[in-house]
């Protein structure tokens, strides 16, 4: 793999005929394997974020029920935090994969992922469950939003959209994990002094959170590698 660096700084990751500018942490992670290819960077790599983007702005052309599938699984993996929203967010999801397959109707996934807007507009952690599912269903509807070849880029661009919302959405656990885990330390320091006791506690759940953050985006790359396998597929 080939690399530019500009001078302003940034990186870009360097294909046959265009380029793609990458983040420092993505930069610094594929320098520290130079002597794999891309492809076996994609096995590897731990952070979903990283690889949604590639396949949109790189060299790639995705077909757009790919990007549905992405973008119910990840909504798939914010439903444990739905809290009241559950049932409105199961639905949707469970819709939208319906929708996929042919078994369902356009106005029942209407009916569903209006329900699960709804529920987002509810504030609470669930609502970054409820913004998942939403749009997970309205990844599945763009599937049918347009009939002609010259809109498929556009509806495709709009699944995408979903599948990166939907994956953002799922985010909840950090910061579900990040309040945990400053009560735990709030409590545990409770007859240390104010000071150090919310210090600490903010850095722990810090810690909390991005660990968490990073076991998300693990897992979701795990679910990207299982509808893309080999960048050679979706290659222009």
């Amino acid at each position: 793999m080939k690399f530019r660096k500009s001078d302003d700084g940034d990186y870009y990751l360097q294909f046959e005929g265009s380029e793609l500018e990458v983040c420092d942490e993505a930069y610094l992670w594929m320098e520290g394997h130079p002597t794999l290819s891309l492809q076996e960077l994609w096995e590897i790599c731990p952070q979903g974020d990283w690889m949604v983007y590639l396949l949109r702005e790189g060299p790639f052309v995705v077909n757009k029920r790919v990007w549905q599938g992405m973008a119910v699984e990840m909504a798939i993996m914010a439903i444990p935090f739905a809290g009241k929203s559950k049932v409105d967010c199961i639905n949707a999801v469970d819709t939208a994969m319906l929708h996929l397959e042919g078994n369902t109707s356009k106005k029942d996934l209407i009916i569903a992922r209006a329900a699960a807007y709804a529920a987002d507009a509810r504030a609470d952690h669930a609502a970054y469950a409820a913004y998942a599912a939403a749009y997970a269903a309205a990844a599945a509807y763009a599937a049918d939003a347009h009939a002609d070849r010259a809109a498929y880029a556009a509806d495709a661009d709009a699944a995408a959209d979903a599948a990166a919302d939907a994956a953002d959405a799922a985010y909840a656990r950090a910061a579900r994990a990040a309040y945990a885990a400053y009560a735990a330390y709030a409590a545990a320091d409770a007859d240390a002094s104010y000071a150090d006791a919310d210090a600490r506690a903010a850095r722990a759940a810090d810690a909390a959170a991005y660990a968490a953050e990073k076991e998300i985006l693990c897992e979701q790359a795990k679910v990207i590698r299982y509808f893309v396998p080999k960048l050679s597929q979706v290659t222009k």
